[in-house]
C-alpha cells in the first residue's frame, strides 16, 4: 500500500487463520477469540525495512466503508461513533510486524462490529513513530492508502458459530438447532414451541398433506381433522359436539352390536347425563332421560324408539 505521507511504506497481509467468523458478526463461543489477526510489513519511504532487531510503534486500527479517501465521520464504521480508535504499541522486527484487532488486552478496541451487515468494508491502519519510548501523547498518525478491504478466511467458512450461536444437534440453552438423521431433538428441560403474540402456530402448513403423528401411528390427526388416539381421552372440563352454531350430528360410535358405553373412572361417583328435547330430554317428548344416579341407582325406562339404560358406571343406548 503506498502511503498519503512521508514516511511509511505498507504491505498488509490479513492472516488465514482468522479466528472469527467473517463475514457474520464478530462474536463467538468461549474458545473462540473474537481477535483478527493481522501481518504487515513496515517501509519507510526508499522502502527500507524498519524495526531493526525490534522497536515499538504506534498503531491504530479501524473499520470504513471506503478503499480510499474519506473522514472518519461518516466513513468509519467502527469503533462506532465515529470514535478514534485506541491505540496500540507493537514491536515491528525487520519490517514485520503481527496485530492482534480486537485484543483488549493488548490495548485495542473490543471487535463488536456486525460483519453480516455490512460486508464490503477496508481495514485502516494509521501508524506513528514513539515519542520518548512510548505512543502515551503521539497523536499525529500517519494511514497507508489504499485500505485493504476485509474479506472471509476459508477456515472461517466452516465456522462453530452463526451470529454468536452455536449449533448443537441436541441444542439447549440458545443453541441453534440442528437435524440429526433429519430428525429435530430439544435438548433442554421441558422445551416449548411458541408464537409472538396472537399469532397463530401451523403444524403441517403449506402443502402438506401428511398426518400429524405423536409417539405412535396409533395416535394421529389428519389434514382433514380426523383425529385417532389409542388410549383414553381425558378432560376435567370438555365439550364434544359441533362447532359453534353450526348444524351437524355428533356421532358416538360403539361396537358392531351398536353399543356405547359411558364410564367414570370413579365407580362409586355421581354423573349426570342430559340429553336435549329432540332426542327424550324434554318434558313432553316420549321419554325423559336427564338423571343422576350412583352406586345405588340401576334405572332403565323404554321408549317407542329406544331402550335406554343406566347403571353405576355405565349408560348405554
Amino acid at each position: 500500500m503506498k502511503n498519503k505521507g512521508r514516511f511509511f511504506f505498507l504491505v498488509l497481509v490479513l492472516f488465514a487463520g482468522i479466528s472469527f467468523v467473517l463475514p457474520f458478526v464478530a462474536q463467538a463461543a468461549p474458545g473462540v477469540p473474537e481477535i483478527l489477526i493481522q501481518q504487515g510489513r513496515l517501509l519507510d519511504s526508499g522502502g527500507n525495512l524498519l524495526g531493526g532487531t525490534g522497536t515499538n510503534y504506534c498503531f491504530r486500527f479501524s473499520v470504513w466503508d471506503v478503499s480510499t479517501g474519506g473522514t472518519r465521520n461518516p466513513n468509519q464504521l467502527w469503533p462506532s461513533a465515529f470514535a478514534v480508535p485506541s491505540t496500540m504499541t507493537i514491536e515491528v522486527k525487520s519490517g514485520v510486524f503481527s496485530a492482534g484487532i480486537g485484543d483488549t488486552v493488548a490495548g485495542g478496541d473490543t471487535l463488536n462490529f456486525n460483519f453480516q451487515d455490512n460486508d464490503t468494508v477496508y481495514l485502516n491502519v494509521e501508524i506513528a513513530a514513539q515519542s520518548g519510548g512510548s505512543c502515551a501523547g503521539v497523536s499525529s498518525f500517519e494511514t497507508p492508502d489504499p485500505r485493504q478491504r476485509i474479506g472471509a478466511a476459508g477456515y472461517a467458512l466452516n465456522a462453530n458459530t452463526v451470529g454468536g450461536f452455536t449449533p448443537a444437534q441436541s441444542a439447549t440453552g440458545s443453541q441453534i438447532p440442528v437435524l440429526s438423521s433429519g430428525n429435530l431433538a430439544l435438548g433442554g428441560t421441558n422445551p416449548q414451541l411458541n408464537v409472538t403474540g396472537g399469532n397463530t402456530l401451523t403444524l403441517q402448513g403449506g402443502a402438506g398433506t401428511g398426518a400429524i403423528q405423536f409417539f405412535s401411528s396409533a395416535n394421529n390427526i389428519t389434514s382433514a381433522g380426523a383425529l385417532t388416539i389409542a388410549g383414553g381421552l381425558t378432560s376435567t372440563s370438555a365439550t364434544i359436539g359441533v362447532a359453534g352454531t353450526a348444524t351437524g350430528t355428533l356421532l358416538l360410535k360403539g361396537t358392531t352390536s351398536g353399543t356405547v358405553t359411558l364410564t367414570t373412572a370413579d365407580a362409586a361417583g355421581t354423573y349426570t347425563l342430559t340429553l336435549p328435547t329432540a332426542v327424550g330430554g324434554g318434558r313432553n317428548s316420549p321419554y325423559r332421560c336427564s338423571r343422576k344416579w350412583g352406586v345405588e341407582l340401576d334405572y332403565s325406562c323404554r321408549s317407542r324408539r329406544h331402550d335406554i339404560s343406566w347403571s353405576p358406571n355405565r349408560y348405554r343406548s
